[in-house]
């Protein structure tokens, strides 16, 4: 790239499931076989989870099961799509289009050499490891220098990923992709600049996430395990919670702990619980694609808030004046001074448990500020971030949410919050990227 200044995000993402996935066939010859029903809805989930992202443009590869994955993400997502070359799959040689044991056994043995730094290896009749390495480079080398400053989606598929993709980062090991499988629709997150590409993410890593599943999954179930530490029920394993509080959120059940839906029973049995605590005033947490659910679409249930995820596993900068402090709140009390008395349901019995930090700002001794941060399934999460309105427009909403973003991940190593897009250049200044969405649904009248 020519410009340092703007590095490009390249999401690379393996192409949905095809008919050769299910057939165990090895095949990377044009045009290839086409993706099954089940791979067309795992690329409309994906675009549902990628419409925050802001992609300037889908491209895929030229077999026609990443053609197809890649059209479906840019019809959903409304932005324009091409075709690249370098990005296809490992060639086969001999090997295309058979499902012999031997044959599978012959195309292992290849990668592993090539994880093992043998680059020179040779599939019989195929490519080589530099020549896979090189190609791919090359092709996302050409992509990022188009779109500077910008994210684009380039469909591939899974051997050509493994290989080379850790190759092309700086800050993995060469041998990065070995037993790291990339799932069907999996996504790595490249940030490439002209010396220094970086990976920002890979699916089911268990260094970027400490749990299996890509991180969209890990914050769903963080969400999860969160509302249940304080949920009054669990219906159908969905967390169910309500607070004595005259407020549409204080009744809430939280899918995001499943990529899925409940099944409509369950689902009406949820709502029939929510109903029974606070008639016609109640939420429903839901990941951005679970809202569009056909399920969840016949309860009559409405959109009113959608609050983008923002993650991140770095601190930024910070530093606290003379005449302030920031510290564990005394006792609940001082922490709803600012937080608010009428919430005081929400964090009763909460202060000095394990796993829970209720930070205060102090100016001059004076509460002014307050932040919370809960751990949750490997992670930690940022909310209630308050300032005394006679204290705002100063910096220190910013102060105590880099602070209480420090502590997160100084706790678990990744640090993520909910926030409304009229916040949001704030953390986005304060080093957080955007991941996802979650959608709070409430009851249609």
């Amino acid at each position: 790239m020519s410009d340092v200044q703007c590095p490009a995000t390249i999401l690379v993402v393996r192409h949905g499931e095809s008919v050769g996935n299910v057939g165990r066939r090895l095949s990377a010859a044009a045009p290839g076989e086409p993706l099954t029903t089940r791979g067309q809805g795992q690329a409309a989930a994906l675009a549902q989870r990628l419409r925050t992202r802001k992609v300037a443009h889908v491209y895929a590869s030229p077999l026609l099961r990443a053609q197809q994955t890649g059209q479906i993400l840019a019809a959903a997502l409304g932005v324009g799509f091409g075709t690249v070359d370098g990005v296809q799959e490992v060639s086969m040689g001999r090997c295309e289009g058979s499902v012999a044991a031997e044959d599978w056994a012959h195309i292992d043995a290849s990668f592993l050499r090539w994880s093992d730094g043998e680059l020179a290896a040779r599939i019989d009749g195929g490519e080589s490891g530099h020549e896979i390495v090189h190609r791919m480079r090359s092709a996302l080398g050409e992509m990022a220098d188009q779109h500077r400053g910008e994210t684009v989606i380039i469909v591939s598929h899974g051997g050509t990923m493994a290989c080379a993709l850790p190759r092309c980062a700086t800050d993995v090991p060469d041998d990065y992709g070995r037993g790291r499988f990339v799932p069907n629709c999996g996504m790595v997150e490249l940030s490439v600049d002209a010396d220094d590409w970086s990976l920002r993410q890979w699916p089911g890593d268990p260094d970027r996430a400490p749990h299996p599943g890509d991180l969209v999954d890990l914050v769903g179930r963080a969400e999860a395990e969160r509302a249940d530490d304080r949920s009054s029920a669990q219906v159908h394993g969905v967390p169910c919670s309500s607070f004595d509080i005259d407020r549409s959120w204080a009744t809430r059940a939280t899918l995001t702990g499943r990529a899925d839906v409940p099944g409509e029973a369950e689902l009406v049995d949820v709502l029939a619980w929510l109903q029974a605590r606070r008639p016609g005033s109640w939420q429903v947490r839901a990941r951005i694609e679970q809202a569009d659910d056909p399920v969840v679409r016949r309860q009559r249930l409405v959109p009113v808030l959608e609050l983008g995820v923002w993650i991140t596993d770095r601190w930024p900068r910070h530093e606290v004046p003379d005449d302030c402090e920031i510290a564990e709140a005394r006792d609940a009390a001082e922490f709803l001074t600012v937080f608010g008395a009428e919430l005081a349901p929400v964090i009763t019995g909460a202060v000095g448990t394990p796993g829970q930090s209720f930070l205060v700002l102090r100016r001059q001794g004076d509460t002014i500020g307050c932040v919370r941060v809960t751990q949750a399934a490997g992670t930690a999460c940022v909310s209630g971030v308050s300032v005394l309105p006679e204290h705002r427009g100063q910096g220190f909403g910013r102060l105590i949410s880099a602070a209480a973003i420090e502590h997160a991940v100084r706790a678990t190593g990744i640090a993520w919050l909910h926030c409304e897009d009229t916040v949001a250049p704030l953390y986005e200044r304060l080093g957080l990227r955007r991941l996802t969405t979650h959608v709070d649904l409430e009851p249609k009248l």
